[in-house]
This record gives C-alpha cells, structure tokens and sequence, in this order.
C-alpha cells in the first residue's frame, strides 16, 4: 500500500517516473525514481536499505546518473539527514534553496558549466 501511494503522489507532482529496483548479489537493496525532461532530470527518491548504506552504492549510482547527464540534476533532501547532503555535496551538488525541512540541490554537467562561464 505504501508503494502505491508513494506512487500516486510522484505522478501526481511529476507525471511518468522511471522507477528502478537496485539489486546487489540478486538481493533488493533498494529503488529510486527518477524524472526527466528536457530542461532537468529530477533525483525524485532514492532509498538503500541501511545493511546496504554507507558502502558506496548511494555514490555509484549518482555517479552513473552524472555521468549521463547532458543537463541539471535536482533534489531534494531533509535538512536533518546529514549523510545524504553529504554524500551530495561529496558529488558536487550545491544548495539552490531551502523550504520547509528541505534543502533542494542541484549538480550541473561541466558542459553546462563551461557555456555559463562563457557568457
């Protein structure tokens, strides 16, 4: 019941998500949603088990969406879940803006970067 209201309420706010299981050693470790347009991709939500935390799985998968990435990667994260907006600012997301109990990130491609930096 759970996933299907999480569900709902990301298409509500976003329309179609991919939605993937991460699996490690054929064992669910977790999943994510991801958003994406023409203008942005969108970290919608992304959940490791915590036997699976703090092993780099987290960092690999960021690194595999960066790596990707023709355009701006945002996000969201709790204020008070320090680890995430570490491993975020570890991965070069930067705080855009803060509402409620969120810090809302982004990460630019270095493509991006250097046509900004050449206006």
């Amino acid at each position: 019941m759970q996933y299907r209201a999480e569900k709902a309420g990301y298409m509500a706010s976003y329309g179609e998500c991919g939605h993937e299981i991460i699996e490690q050693d054929g064992e669910a470790i977790g999943r994510w949603w991801v958003h994406s347009t023409d203008l942005k991709i969108r970290l919608v939500d992304i959940r490791i088990a915590p036997k699976a935390q703090r092993r780099g799985v987290g960092t690999e998968l960021l690194r595999e969406l960066q790596g990707g990435a023709t355009r701006p990667i945002l996000l969201s994260v709790a204020i008070d879940n320090q680890l995430a907006r570490q491993l975020y600012g570890r991965l070069g997301f930067v705080q855009i803006d803060q509402t409620g109990m969120h810090i809302h990130m982004e990460w630019r491609p270095v493509v991006m970067e250097a046509v900004a930096g050449g206006r």
